[in-house]
């Protein structure tokens, strides 16, 4: 709570009133189920089919199958959220839903919901939900983690390992208001093993941050807030606010009122400074006569738009090319440079070029063996999520909320997790490639990479190891000790390495140096986890 008071007031952390109940308890219902990944049949691949989709992009697994088959028999009649981490597995499995309701002949009660649907189709299932008169459940993304009240529900059922502890937490509110039990079932899916299965697979990664997630939360524990990060975007955003407020700002007073005294308590006078700057170039703010800022003709427009006052918005889709080809689109947030590795479409890529006008990313065919099947670029991970996997891998306790599947998963990941020799060393090798694990958050391991690929190392980043391309173990572990010896360097040198960093809404109206300070203030770590998991 301390840590949350000094977030929102910074400096003044201290002087806020925390307001807690020593005594408030709640119970929760708590389920992790496991799933090993299966094709479809061919038959009811046709059936599983979303309508109007492509038949190259509709290939929906058996797993996932499964998985919408145990949420209807289970949810059917009742009030409910499904929460899935990406949008097409909520359209996938918000179709699958209703097909079945369809079978059944009932009317159907299972809805998507996610940033790409219209407001109208949003706001349709969340006043369904919210009123409670039908049964109702909503398959969604982030969308309704939070602030749209759609009133207590039965559970909550989460598809696919969650993004954080705490969104689980904040998910896991959603139930068990009035008195009621919270309840919670986690639907974990992993690939099934083949001899030339990929390190995350075989160490079934999901399975395992889930089920550090769920230990975590009941210790009590969730991420802290990263503090010291700039945020230039919303303070582009307040910015403009607060002169459209006034009607025109001295920039003595915006930074008074907005850093000195405000929360960006992290942000220089010359960082303001160039910020005001980059504003008049982009023709949002100008100048008069005395020296007063009020908005220009673009920031009046900007300004008006009822989408202004959201300061969040998604993540642009990046257009991926090979070969003159378009092979899809992805929403990255994960550094992205020349040389780096993508998992898209089950095939591995090696990143040629970014081109952050047009949000193009063009890939060349990287070898490397078989991708990992659920592989990705997913939330932040925190480096105590990643210690609690490590204690997770060590113990032979087997938790009592997964049921008999996920034990089994569990024990395979034990089982390669030793076999791999990682319960004794950081460092493995794998056929000409070295692996190391640091256990460190995903700031961290960002730097790392960077720093080792400023090395000359040929880095792959997937999930919590960082392999090293054609390079002796000795080596990659010659380097990370020299990082740990010499420390991992400037974070925003770093950053001026990575491509994509107009990743926030107002972000296209500043310069290069501003986007390296605030990607290094809240994708990199170069200091607080010094050990870096070197053994």
């Amino acid at each position: 709570m301390a840590e949350a008071a000094e977030f929102l007031r910074p400096g003044e952390g201290t002087d806020a009133e925390l307001i807690e109940d020593p005594d408030e308890k709640q119970t929760v219902k708590l389920q992790v189920r496991g799933y090993e990944h299966r094709p479809s049949d061919p038959v009811s691949d046709r059936e599983a089919e979303p309508e109007g989709e492509k038949k190259e992009d509709s290939q929906v697994s058996g797993d996932l199958i499964d998985i919408t088959n145990h949420l209807y028999d289970t949810l059917r009649g009742g009030r409910h959220i499904v929460f899935a981490n990406r949008r097409a597995t909520v359209e996938t499995s918000a179709d699958l839903l209703r097909r079945r309701a369809e079978e059944a002949g009932v009317p159907n009660e299972f809805f998507p919901h996610h940033g790409s649907l219209s407001r109208n189709l949003r706001e349709k299932a969340e006043d369904r939900l919210r009123t409670g008169n039908r049964p109702t459940t909503i398959v969604a993304t982030t969308t309704l983690e939070l602030g749209i009240d759609v009133g207590n529900v039965e559970s909550i059922a989460q598809v696919g390992s969650p993004p954080s502890v705490a969104s689980m937490r904040q998910r896991l509110g959603r139930s068990g208001r009035r008195g009621n039990p919270a309840v919670l079932r986690a639907y974990v899916r992993e690939a099934k093993l083949a001899p030339d299965s990929p390190p995350t697979d075989r160490l079934r990664v999901d399975l395992v941050r889930t089920i550090a997630m769920v230990r975590l939360l009941s210790q009590g524990w969730n991420e802290p807030p990263i503090t010291g990060a700039l945020h230039l975007s919303t303070l582009v955003q307040q910015v403009l606010s607060l002169i459209a407020q006034r009607g025109g700002l001295n920039a003595e007073q915006g930074y008074d009122v907005l850093c000195r005294r405000g929360p960006f308590r992290s942000v220089s006078t010359e960082q303001f400074a160039a910020l005001l700057r980059d504003l008049g170039s982009s023709e949002l703010i100008t100048q008069t006569h005395d020296g007063t800022l009020v908005l220009d003709l673009k920031g009046e427009r900007l300004v008006n738009h009822y989408d202004f006052y959201a300061a969040f918005s998604t993540p642009d889709e990046y257009r991926l090319m090979a070969g003159g080809s378009e092979i899809g689109s992805l929403p990255i947030v994960a550094p992205l440079y020349e040389g780096r590795y993508l998992i898209f479409g089950g095939k591995r890529w090696k990143v040629v070029d970014v081109d952050q006008e047009k949000n193009v990313v063009e890939l060349v065919p990287s070898e490397g063996g078989r991708t990992p099947l659920f592989g990705g670029m997913g939330a932040m991970v925190d480096g105590e999520v990643r210690r609690e996997m490590r204690r997770v891998y060590t113990t032979d306790e087997y938790p009592a909320f997964i049921d008999s599947k996920a034990r089994d998963l569990l024990e395979e990941g034990r089982r390669e997790f030793r076999k791999m020799g990682f319960e004794e060393r950081s460092f493995v090798e794998l056929g000409n490639d070295s692996i190391w694990i640091p256990w460190v958050g995903d700031q961290v391991l960002n730097a790392i990479e960077l720093a080792l690929q400023w090395d000359g190392l040929d880095i792959e980043t997937t999930d919590l190891l960082l392999r090293a391309k054609e390079t002796d173990v000795n080596e990659l572990e010659t380097a990370a000790r020299r990082l740990h010896r010499e420390g991992l360097g400037n974070p925003v040198d770093l950053a001026h390495r990575v491509q994509n960093k107009q990743i926030e809404k107002h972000h296209a109206y500043l310069r290069e140096e501003l986007l390296a300070l605030d990607y290094a203030s809240q994708y990199l770590d170069c200091g607080s986890e010094s050990a870096l998991g070197v053994d």
